[in-house]
């Protein structure tokens, strides 16, 4: 396997990206690695790898790159909830999207990569930032999947599933059923959003799972869930990609 970290080029600044990819002769499909709210470290980056050794040109971005380098996040330590939501909050759609155009343009220019369509994928924040991802770039993203993520419906205007007539992809929801930031609720909602606009979706509800359930490493890591997920991923990503 091959790996770097690089620094992409974005409208905001360097966003420092960690990318694997098999040995050998490519064009290897593109999947972007969206991270969950505790941001860029190696328990992603071994995800990533993972998903590399499937076959796959996977990139893993530190979103929280405008912030200018941060020391890890502690969850459990005091004050570093307030710190992680400060992060979390700095982020807008928007910019999520800009930072994957840049992902995907950089790819572009890799003989390792094919980019001309990609797939999505990621935990908690990055799962709600991959049906985002999804809607910002249409047919450009053929595969999403939102591995517990948070906030898929609210009442907001931004909401994802308001927004789901721009989504080229298909969709995998893997969703804990113990997740006070996926209820059965907001997935509902998402799925009506969904069936209306003609999207092709699985959801998948892991039972006994906890919010953060597919994180190796992590409280809530639930290793039949996770392996049950990747299962699905491996299959989805071979559909759209191949």
């Amino acid at each position: 396997m091959q790996e770097q970290q690089i620094e992409v080029a974005t409208p905001d600044g360097r966003m420092p990206t960690f990318i694997a990819h098999p040995e050998g002769e490519g064009p290897f499909p593109v999947v972007l690695v969206l991270m969950d709210g505790l941001g860029f470290r190696e328990a992603l980056c071994d995800v990533a790898r993972r998903l590399a050794a499937t076959g796959v040109y996977a990139m893993l971005p530190d979103l929280y790159y405008r912030a200018g380098p941060i020391a890890p996040i502690e969850r459990d330590e005091p004050g570093e909830w307030d710190r992680m939501m400060s992060l979390v909050q700095s982020l807008s759609d928007d910019r999520v999207v800009r930072d994957a155009e840049a992902l995907l343009d950089h790819a572009n220019g890799d003989a390792a990569a094919r980019a001309n369509v990609a797939g999505v994928m990621g935990f908690c924040l990055g799962g709600r930032m991959s049906v985002v991802v999804s809607q910002g770039l249409g047919p450009r993203i053929v595969a999403a999947a939102a591995i517990h993520p948070g906030n898929l419906a609210s009442d907001g205007d931004d909401s994802p599933h308001r927004h789901v007539d721009r989504v080229a992809a298909e969709l995998y929801l893997a969703i804990a059923d113990q997740d006070q930031w996926c209820t059965p609720e907001q997935v509902s909602l998402m799925e009506k959003a969904l069936v209306e606009r003609g999207v092709t979706f699985e959801t998948e509800w892991h039972r006994g799972a906890l919010h953060g359930f597919g994180v190796p490493g992590g409280d809530s890591y639930h290793e039949q869930a996770s392996e049950r997920v990747w299962e699905r991923l491996q299959a989805l990503f071979s559909r759209t990609l191949r």
